[in-house]
């Protein structure tokens, strides 16, 4: 098979170049201007992670098909003394334009209950007497009166809210054009009012304005991934090469990659709903790969040119065969060790789709396709770009021959003699195996402790930067509006009301850690169309923290028998995602490791080798997991790296970084394992065989390593907590499986073993005869 590609793509590199071409710059296209205008960015989501068919869901189901109203946008006046009667008919009478220029907005209309989508409490029609001067003392608790408006004013009376809904059921288009009036009419709003009265401010907010920010800062974040990650890639590649030109073409692969993915989740979106945060995570993982596949590529393709003494050849002739026979060389050996590291990967990526929560199944399904397209790039784009351009490859490049470059190339060069840095670090740990065992494992081990205190978060505008003016906005709603925040426990009842007010105050009374937040008529309950609510502040912890989840299922313990409870809120979404996680968790860990024990088998023919790498893979992954807890839950180095610690570790992140560290873990085990079976299968020497498979490749993948922390770490510059944990948390991981794994653990394991890393049962070895993946 990989020779029949190699000579196809020799035979026809300009045409494969081509494709590829027109490929990337029909997916880019696709991608940002999209269809009828409607780019990439404009069709994915930004809420929090669902637990799908689940309670909280339901109760949320509930809770959106009986909304009054299409999306609201809120103007926040603080800083003013209600009980100020001057100062309050100031903005009141500042505000009757802006009522006036609300109302004439399109698709502003009244609710379904009568009352307008225009509602503040200073809003003399909201009055049941009727309109009456806003300067006489009783106005105000007048307006108040109203429950419609009860929990506009802030429990210290020093400001209020102005709500603006948009009509229900609108196309997506007019409900946006209305949406965008609205904020515009409010933030010039915002703007006059403290010119009213000293010390007064205002501040807009809504769904629309936060999603629109959280774009934003993912449209920033991969801009700034890419322009710090993809420059330093480049100048590691040159240092490795000795040259810009071999050092770009693993670039215009991994380039090439990521536009062709962005296309193709483009049309997942049509599919399926695609989060904001899959855009940035799947650039950042084919960056990565495509790095790696295509500098293991054109590094076998050097050494494979040294081999067949192409270098510094005159002839063109001999030039033009000398490449071809490289180049088809590299297909069938990295090319195979590329197939088999992207299947492995592929198949860990897989496991995500164990899990029933949308979100993880939309990685999954991303990650298959950016794999594989880093997979499709390193065998034909970068093999075609070697026939086309590998004759200038063939001669020392201008840097090697710069002085004071020439000793840093022959260092850092890709192209390993015998016997160098890392077969002399080999033959040191195969005298100490013992003792580099057990001091790597205790390493390890120390490194993944934070681990036992791990807590996990479902934020949403907690992953704006502390700066930001939309997550401020949001917290002092939450603080001064406990009947408009969205912290607390709802809970959904399809009961009576008289029944559900019984059961509130007879059950949810007594449930520890929260507080009942009575409705406008002093009741526990509010009737909603079709169902009865019931809200619970939380007292004890964060919302989303042990005290609120415990709360959560005390509730639900709690459930009568003679009609159902649904429960929602942020503490009942985690623990709903929380528990089918861990539903999902068995079947994706025995996915996962089947599949990689399979291929390693398939590839080596050994039992041992792909139990060890499994082992070793969940050691080095516990450690990275013990120091992303460390540095994100205990708010280590936050003002450095800029975040804000939310007490946890985001759900989906932690099933991001486990699957997606164990695949990067995998491709260097392929890359090492590769090499090292190579020599075996020469000289059968154990001791020789790991030296020599660490010294060839060594430097490529320390190389790689570096290159993909470097890019893991650019992504990490950015605004959103998610993006520093997934970037900083898989920098982390590949850091610890390149240094301490790979040049450390496994040789010494592999020596402790000698021949018996090669072993298997006499039926398996026939097997593996038969069916064996050799490089």
């Amino acid at each position: 098979m990989f020779l029949r590609l190699a000579r196809g793509i020799i035979h026809h590199p300009a045409v494969t170049v081509l494709i590829w071409v027109v490929v990337t710059a029909g997916s880019t296209a696709l991608a940002m201007l999209g269809i009828g205008g409607e780019s990439l960015f404009d069709r994915v989501n930004s809420g929090a992670p669902v637990a799908a068919d689940s309670d909280s869901a339901t109760a949320d189901d509930l809770i959106a098909a009986s909304a009054l109203t299409g999306q609201s946008v809120t103007l926040m006046v603080s800083g003013l003394d209600l009980d100020d009667k001057a100062a309050t008919a100031k903005i009141s009478a500042a505000l009757v334009d802006v009522r006036d220029d609300l109302g004439k907005i399109n698709n502003i209309a009244k609710r379904a209950d009568g009352w307008p989508m225009i509602i503040d409490p200073l809003n003399p029609a909201f009055c049941p007497d009727g309109e009456i001067d806003l300067t006489k003392p009783e106005a105000l608790e007048c307006a108040l009166a109203n429950p419609v408006v009860a929990g506009l004013v802030a429990e210290d009376r020093n400001g209020f809210l102005m709500t603006a809904d948009v009509a229900k059921d609108l196309s997506e288009a007019d409900e946006e054009t209305a949406a965008v009036a609205i904020i515009e009419r409010l933030e010039q709003a915002a703007q006059d009012l403290p010119k009213e009265v000293k010390g007064v401010k205002a501040a807009v907010g809504g769904e629309h304005l936060i999603l629109t920010e959280i774009v934003d800062d993912m449209k920033h974040d991969l801009a700034l991934g890419e322009f710090i990650s993809m420059p330093v890639a480049l100048i590691v590649m040159i240092l490795v090469f000795a040259g810009f030109l071999a050092a770009a073409m693993p670039v215009v692969g991994a380039l090439t990659s990521i536009f062709a993915c962005m296309g193709a989740v483009y049309g997942l979106t049509y599919v399926t709903d695609i989060h904001t945060s899959v855009i940035n995570v799947i650039s950042l993982i084919g960056l990565g790969l495509s790095i790696d596949y295509g500098l293991l590529a054109v590094s076998r393709f050097r050494e494979e040119i040294r081999r067949i003494g192409g270098f510094g050849l005159n002839d063109p002739a001999k030039t033009k065969t000398a490449v071809r026979a490289a180049v088809t060389a590299t297909v069938t050996t990295a090319g195979r060790t590329v197939f088999y590291s992207a299947l492995t990967i592929a198949l860990c990526i897989a496991g995500l789709m164990a899990f029933k929560p949308s979100i993880l199944r939309t990685f999954g399904l991303a990650g298959l396709i950016v794999v594989l397209l880093a997979l499709a790039t390193a065998l034909t784009l970068v093999p075609a770009l070697l026939v086309l351009l590998g004759k200038h490859l063939t001669k020392p490049s201008l840097i090697s021959r710069i002085p004071g470059l020439s000793s840093l190339y022959a260092k850092a060069s890709d192209l390993s003699p015998d016997v160098g840095i890392f077969s002399k670090l080999t033959r040191l740990v195969q005298k100490h195996p013992w003792w580099v065992t057990g001091g790597v494992l205790a390493v390890l081990v120390v490194l993944a402790l934070p681990i036992r205190n791990i807590e996990l978060r479902n934020s949403t505008v907690e992953l704006l930067p502390q700066s930001s003016p939309r997550r401020a906005y949001l917290e002092q709603l939450e603080e001064n509006y406990p009947l408009v925040g969205v912290d607390a426990i709802q809970v959904i009842s399809l009961g009576s009301q008289p029944d559900t007010e019984k059961f509130a105050k007879d059950k949810l009374n007594s449930v520890a850690g929260t507080k009942s937040v009575p409705g406008a008529d002093g009741q526990m309950t509010v009737q909603r169309d079709g169902y009865v609510e019931v809200t619970l502040a939380v007292t004890e912890g964060d919302p989303e923290g042990p005290q609120a989840r415990a709360a959560v299922q005390r509730i639900r313990d709690l459930a009568p028998p003679d009609y159902q409870i649904h429960v929602t809120g942020p503490a009942a979404r985690l623990t709903d995602f929380e528990a089918q996680l861990a539903q999902g968790g068995p079947i994706a860990l025995a996915i996962i490791t089947v599949s990689a024990f399979i291929l390693l088998f398939l590839f080596t023919g050994s039992v041992l080798i792909p139990v060890k790498a499994l082992i070793t893979n969940a050691l080095s992954l516990a450690a990275c997991l013990g120091v992303v807890t460390w540095i994100f839950q205990g708010g280590h180095f936050g003002s450095i790296l800029g975040f804000t610690a939310v007490g946890g570790i985001e759900t989906y992140i932690l099933v991001l970084l486990l699957i997606f560290g164990f695949g990067l873990a995998m491709d260097y085990e392929v890359f090492l394992i590769s090499r090292i079976k190579e020599s075996w299968d020469l000289n059968h020497d154990p001791q020789l065989s790991v030296s020599q498979g660490l010294q060839h490749s060594g430097r490529i993948i320390t190389s790689a390593a570096l290159i993909i922390v470097m890019v893991f770490l650019g992504f990490a510059a950015g605004r959103l907590v998610m993006i520093k944990e997934i970037g900083i948390g898989l920098a982390l991981a590949v850091a610890l499986d390149a240094t301490l794994v790979r040049m450390l653990l496994v040789p010494a394991t592999m020596s402790l073993l000698g021949k018996w890393n090669w072993w298997a049962p006499k039926p398996l070895a026939r097997l593996h005869a038969r069916l064996g993946l050799s490089d």
